[in-house]
């Protein structure tokens, strides 16, 4: 019975350290590689691995991968932690259960793509095709929008699972940000759920921090002919800075304030309502159902972008003003939809008298 447990214990032995030596990194490089090229290439991705170190029954190490896309996109990633799947690997897939990247550089499109119609006809949105099932993802870096300017680049962070299937990429992220400087973008999402695939898209947001406004809710949008939205995101006790207020005579008071903004819209007709009310029983509430011409407006200079205009209501030719003395004429920051002095009636010139101060501070802009 001894002979037989001695006999046991050094076949297990065996089996183990031969196992340890089998899948030691540098024996399964060049398969990886030709795994991960394989599944990747299919999307028009080729990928390059430094040397491998670590072992496969715990994490995996490698420094400087890249990836290149055939429409000129290249992925630098500086520092590698990951764990792969043993059994999908001796399948010949790569599948990993755990995958860290630290510092990455993201070039959207080489220095060849200098139009900018060009650039956007090679970006296509089909994340139902990422061909990488990851259980565990942290990663960090930067997207750079100008290799010619550093200071251009949306820095990210992600921390959760993205997990592919025949229909769209599912994801399950704790944590997801976003920061660019100019214009500033801050965006910070505790609990994001939902699918993403080139037909549509759908997200719940548990708790988000956008430019210091605290939102949450969820929203869906089809892609197609006639595309379709709709959503309900939710203000969340929000504080209106004192700092607006730092320069008046009586320092008020603010209670925090809630809304919940609901509506869906086929991106010329939109409908829904508003609630809005703070922590002292204040409650407003209303309904809204616009139509509008959503068309690309090109300016003299060839530049072009989406200009939307309410059907009733809009102001794009109006007469000539002629602005009495000692009067302004007040323009708002909507060329076509303010309600300014345009508006003789209701707004009209505003006598210099009713000018108190200089604007220092935007405290609402979209």
């Amino acid at each position: 019975m001894i002979n037989r447990q001695k006999t046991i214990t050094i076949i297990l032995v065996a089996i183990f350290i031969t196992a340890f030596v089998a899948f030691r990194p540098n024996l399964w490089q060049n398969r990886i590689e030709i795994y991960l090229n394989r599944q990747l290439n299919k999307e028009g991705w080729t990928v390059n691995i430094n040397k491998l170190s670590g072992h496969l029954f715990s994490n995996i190490y490698t420094d400087n991968i890249s990836l290149i896309n055939e429409n000129g996109t290249s992925v630098i990633l500086p520092k590698i932690s990951a764990k792969i799947m043993i059994f999908q690997l001796l399948r010949g897939k790569i599948k990993l259960s755990t995958l860290s990247l630290s510092n990455a550089s993201i070039y959207p499109f080489s220095d060849e793509l200098n139009d900018k119609e060009d650039k956007i006809n090679k970006l296509n949105f089909l994340p139902e095709r990422m061909p990488i099932n990851i259980d565990n993802l942290h990663a960090d870096g930067s997207i750079f929008t100008s290799k010619d300017d550093s200071t251009s680049a949306l820095h990210f962070l992600i921390d959760g699972s993205v997990k592919p299937d025949t229909n769209a990429l599912n994801i399950n992220l704790s944590k997801f940000e976003l920061f660019y400087s100019n214009p500033r973008i801050d965006i910070v999402i505790n609990n994001i759920k939902g699918n993403l695939s080139s037909k549509r898209i759908s997200v719940e947001i548990e708790k988000a921090n956008i430019n210091s406004f605290p939102l949450g809710g969820h929203f869906e949008y089809e892609f197609g002919n006639v595309p379709k939205m709709n959503g309900e995101i939710a203000l969340l006790d929000y504080n209106i800075p004192n700092k607006i207020f730092s320069q008046f005579p009586l320092q008020p008071e603010l209670s925090k304030i809630s809304a919940t903004f609901k509506f869906e819209s086929d991106l010329k007709h939109f409908i829904g309502g508003l609630n809005i009310n703070n922590d002292l029983g204040l409650e407003m509430s209303g309904d809204f159902n616009l139509e509008t011409n959503a068309f690309i407006e090109t300016l003299p200079n060839g530049v072009s972008y989406l200009a939307v205009y309410k059907k009733k209501g809009s102001l794009q030719n109006t007469k000539i003003f002629n602005v009495p003395q000692n009067h302004y004429f007040l323009m708002g920051d909507n060329r076509d939809c303010s309600k300014d002095s345009r508006y003789l009636n209701s707004v009209g010139y505003v006598n210099n008298i009713n000018l108190v101060g200089k604007a220092k501070i935007i405290f609402f802009s979209n």
